[in-house]
């Protein structure tokens, strides 16, 4: 319905155009998206990546500028300009490059990353992201890209990725701030009942819940200053969302914190006690942010 909504609009018969079908279009698409690393391509450059395509596709009599201008009618992908052709958005240009990067086998053979978006998706194309995620949290510019990763949902060693990350923001200067002292009133030592502290970068925001909840029980054991910080920024976005702990997760949590009013304090971001994402109890605390 879209599409023909879509060619009612733009006036264009599907019927009257080259033989190609929607998958033999968007190989194009992919190939000129992965040479070209900026939005705006030349149009003979253009042309001549589509020609050699359609060759490998067997389409070796069809007109590559025709198939072109067809393509940028049906899809709206990429379109002419003044000087050629241009993709109307990044990410769907970088999104496409990843495909082809990854089919191509060219991406199994890089052994240095730029860390951008264009590799996070070719990332999540990957049958398993560990070992690029684990490369991303060892360098000193990855972890934007291990965030646009995540965000994806891609297939990867949780624990494995869960030990990088805490020892990614253990490093110094990724941990602003820690206190681990209680308010108390009396000269009587009480139990710690309340961690603060901050992370030079809120990386969890785009996290699934599940990655949340097992990031959650390896920060709980064994328990470190990072951990218990990267704890809280979890069950914090797992509140904002609505969302409680899972019950397995909720356990070893409060096992390791000794009760559920244990509070992390996040400078700048909020507080969050551990009873608030209690899944025994189905009510959401009325709290702001």
């Amino acid at each position: 319905m879209l599409c023909y909504r879509w060619d009612e609009q733009k006036g264009l018969d599907r019927h009257a155009v080259t033989s190609l079908d929607g998958k033999d279009r968007i190989q194009v698409l992919k190939r000129i998206a992965y040479v070209a690393k900026s939005a705006r391509v030349p149009g003979h450059r253009a042309e001549e990546l589509a020609r050699k395509q359609l060759d490998l596709l067997t389409f070796d009599r069809v007109d590559a500028r025709k198939v072109l201008v067809e393509t940028a009618q049906f899809y709206g992908i990429l379109v002419p300009c003044d000087d050629g052709y241009e993709f109307v958005h990044r990410t769907l240009h970088d999104f496409l490059a990843a495909q082809y990067w990854v089919e191509s086998g060219e991406f199994a053979k890089v052994r240095e990353y730029e860390w951008n978006a264009r590799t996070a998706y070719a990332a999540c194309r990957m049958q398993d992201a560990t070992e690029i995620i684990e490369a991303a949290l060892s360098s000193r510019d990855g972890l934007p890209a291990v965030a646009e990763i995540l965000s994806n949902s891609p297939s990867f060693n949780f624990p494995r990725v869960s030990e990088a990350i805490i020892k990614y923001f253990s490093q110094p200067g990724q941990l602003l701030h820690f206190d681990h002292s209680s308010p108390t009133r009396s000269s009587v030592p009480t139990p710690v009942m309340r961690v603060t502290g901050s992370l030079r970068s809120d990386f969890v925001r785009l996290g699934s819940p599940r990655f949340l909840n097992r990031l959650i029980e390896r920060c709980c054991a064994p328990r470190t200053n990072a951990g218990d910080i990267i704890a809280g920024y979890c069950m914090l976005e797992i509140l904002v969302r609505g969302q409680k702990l899972e019950f397995v997760t909720y356990e070893k949590a409060l096992d390791s914190y000794g009760s559920d009013r244990f509070t992390f304090n996040l400078v700048g971001i909020g507080q969050v006690q551990l009873g608030f994402v209690n899944p025994h109890q189905p009510q959401r605390p009325d709290l702001k942010f």
